[in-house]
């Protein structure tokens, strides 16, 4: 019901895994006939750029990983550039922070989450897939953090001017570092959560990345809060 009324107000929406574990734009539907039943989404996304469906509704998230998540997204007032960045990392921060409210038990965030994947790769008890997924998701993040830091200071020129150019640096940093860990871990669907990767002379070297990694977050971080306190 949601989705529908959202595609009939002419919003946007998008779910996870509507085909492979990622996600996807649901772009229309098919309704249900009151007779007959059926119906289901219209969607389009990775391994389906042209467009699929239509996918009944009972489907969604009856997989291996068991997630339902579908959203909408309305139009709003459009708040100034300097509100909209000091938000946007002002929720950067607070993610890094590990509240409780945020994050799953037992995982971690920011500098700690650093840490517990070093500290898995050192021990030997860190996922195979676990690690490629990751710094493949980490990474397209950190690029795309370093992407918004150039618009923002562009767009905020003379308010933080150094301030902007430091974060990028630092996040260019990490996102470099988690491109060192792809390139030793690259993404294969034929891994599997099951498989530990042994310490040896790889898991040295993704260390070292993430080490790397995490003092430029720290770096980062501690400018992005100098940032939110400047705008």
């Amino acid at each position: 019901e949601h989705v529908c009324q959202a595609i009939d107000r002419g919003w946007p929406c998008y779910g996870w895994e509507l085909e492979i574990p990622e996600f996807y734009v649901v772009y229309g539907y098919e309704p249900s006939d009151p007779e007959l039943g059926g119906g289901g989404y219209y969607f389009s996304g990775p391994g389906c750029e042209a467009g699929k469906g239509p996918k009944p509704w009972q489907t969604l998230g009856d997989t291996d990983i068991g997630i339902l998540e579908i959203y909408s997204v309305a139009p709003c007032e459009a708040t100034d550039d300097a509100t909209t960045v000091r938000q946007a990392l002002s929720f950067a921060l607070k993610h890094a922070s590990n509240p409780q409210d945020w994050i799953f038990e037992h995982y971690r965030a920011g500098l700690e989450g650093f840490e517990a994947w070093i500290n898995a790769l050192q021990q030997g008890s860190a996922s195979d897939m676990g690690v490629r997924y990751n710094a493949g998701v980490w990474l397209e993040c950190r690029r795309n953090a370093a992407s918004f830091l150039a618009e923002a200071g562009s767009r905020l020129a003379g308010h933080a001017d150094a301030l902007f150019e430091a974060a990028y640096t630092h996040y260019t940093m990490v996102a470099k570092s988690l491109a060192q860990v792809t390139a030793i871990y690259p993404w294969d669907w034929e891994t599997s959560d099951e498989v530990v990767l042994p310490v040896d002379e790889r898991s040295s070297e993704a260390v070292a990345a993430l080490q790397a990694a995490q003092d430029a977050e720290a770096s980062g971080l501690e400018t992005l809060d100098r940032i939110v306190q400047t705008l």
